[in-house]
């Protein structure tokens, strides 16, 4: 019980003498606030935005590998070697504070065509200080990825590929129009009962015709997709700021809180070892 007592003894005389030293605890909280305040404003807001998309042509990890010189650059401050890359103005290139990339889970419903179509999501994060470049920047990011050599010549092959599908395609649905124009004036001679007869599908003319045209469509759908990277949302829709005022001047004003203690209780301490060097 009375060991009880002197520890509730002690924390009273403790919690009584900082509290004689508020002044000295206010004077570093007001202090650590002018700084911080000082400190904010001074600082450039900075501000985080998403462009998301996906590659058409080449896997995830191939563009985060493309990429990488952009994220570097960034890291290392090169505003001179980033603003070559974009072929933007060394002035935006400077207000770009960082430049991430990452892979997201690909999505079929984007491009709901052929499954063996390569399709990978990647969100390209930017931070700079002047969002009101964020189209410029973008730009620079596309033109940087349509201009890659590797990536040019997929786009390339891609579209050769599907240049050949659609005009099979078209020969196709031609055929069967001709070969309908035909069953037609054979009917109306009474040469053909049958236009089936005529067809080695197992299909109906009308639903021949239907599945070629809708694979047709989809296919000139695919064609207009056939880029370096498709833009599903760009920079300039997800604007938001990267670092919060109201967060760092609550940290800085703890932290002078806490120095202000930290202070009060070394002086204490100091006072009472003279004190001891006295008595001796």
């Amino acid at each position: 019980m009375e060991e009880n007592q002197r520890l509730i003894d002690l924390f009273l005389s403790v919690f009584l003498y900082f509290l004689s030293q508020i002044k000295v605890i206010l004077a570093f909280v007001i202090i650590g606030i002018v700084l911080g305040l000082g400190l904010v404003l001074n600082n450039q807001k900075k501000y985080d935005s998403v462009m998301a998309g996906f590659s058409a042509v080449a896997p995830s990890a191939v563009y985060l590998s493309i990429l990488d010189p952009l994220s570097l650059a960034s890291q290392e401050k090169n505003h001179t070697l980033l603003a070559e890359l974009l072929n933007i103005d060394l002035e935006v290139a400077s207000s770009i504070k960082g430049i991430q990339f990452e892979s997201t889970t690909g999505n079929r419903e984007t491009l709901d065509l052929d499954k063996n179509f390569e399709q990978n999501s990647i969100d390209i994060i930017v931070t700079t200080t002047q969002p009101e470049s964020l189209e410029i920047i973008e730009q620079g990011i596309l033109q940087f990825l349509s201009t890659n050599a590797y990536l040019t010549s997929k786009v390339q092959l891609r579209i050769d590929q599907v240049d050949r599908t659609i005009t099979g395609l078209e020969n196709k649905i031609s055929f069967i129009d001709s070969a309908q124009l035909l069953s037609m004036r054979l009917l109306a001679t009474g040469k053909v009962t049958d236009y089936l007869s005529l067809s080695t599908s197992t299909l109906t003319p009308e639903g021949e015709s239907v599945l070629l045209q809708k694979t047709l469509e989809e296919n000139i759908i695919l064609r207009k997709q056939l880029k370096s990277f498709v833009v599903v949302s760009s920079l300039k829709n997800s604007v938001t700021k990267s670092e919060s005022s109201a967060l760092k001047m609550a940290i800085i004003s703890i932290l002078s809180l806490v120095a202000a203690l930290l202070f009060i209780a070394f002086r204490r301490l100091f006072q009472l070892a003279r004190q001891e060097n006295v008595k001796d």
